[in-house]
């Protein structure tokens, strides 16, 4: 989400209001949900089974790709990015598929 934003600063400036970030979770299939005046509720939401997140931001120029491909990257240092997002990712992704999916 971070990176999101940050590319929406990068093509809008100031300007941010033309910027859209969205943010899509998936859950594995709900049962109906009870609206009943009696009974217990409504059923409990099912597992996140994923996500996306897209925005119209700049892209992924030549520049954060290069970015991408270097560990500890300083390219958005200015803005306090430190280049491991995608490790920190990959970890707790990791560690979800190992005991996370109970």
């Amino acid at each position: 989400m971070v990176n999101g934003i940050q590319a929406i600063d990068a093509r809008f400036g100031d300007d941010m209001e033309p910027g859209r970030l969205s943010i899509r979770i998936r859950r594995s299939q709900q049962e109906a949900l009870d609206f009943g005046h009696v009974g217990p509720g409504r059923a409990a939401l099912k597992r996140i089974v994923g996500f996306s997140v897209e925005d119209n931001g700049v892209g992924f120029t030549p520049e954060n790709m290069t970015s991408f491909e270097t560990l500890d990257s300083d390219h958005k240092a200015d803005m306090g990015c430190r280049g491991v997002g995608r490790l920190l990712w990959l970890r707790s992704h990791l560690i979800w598929r190992a005991c996370g999916s109970r």
